[in-house]
């Protein structure tokens, strides 16, 4: 398994660690994902680069809204 789950639907742009994951994630239910090793990757994405949030629940170190 990647280490990383992004989320891209325009609502809700987060990233999920899977190391941390909680039920509150809902991994499952998230339909237009990308899971990633690329820790680059993720950085890009983060805001305030990015336009992504780390989820609040598995990456509160990164969420910010």
């Amino acid at each position: 398994m990647k280490a990383y789950v992004i989320n891209h639907n325009p609502a809700s742009k987060e990233i999920h660690r899977r190391d941390h994951l909680t039920d509150n994630c809902q991994i499952r239910e998230i339909k237009d994902k990308e899971e990633t090793d690329d820790y680059n990757k993720v950085y890009r994405l983060l805001k305030p680069r990015g336009s992504y949030n780390g989820c609040y629940y598995c990456y509160r170190n990164q969420h910010t809204d």
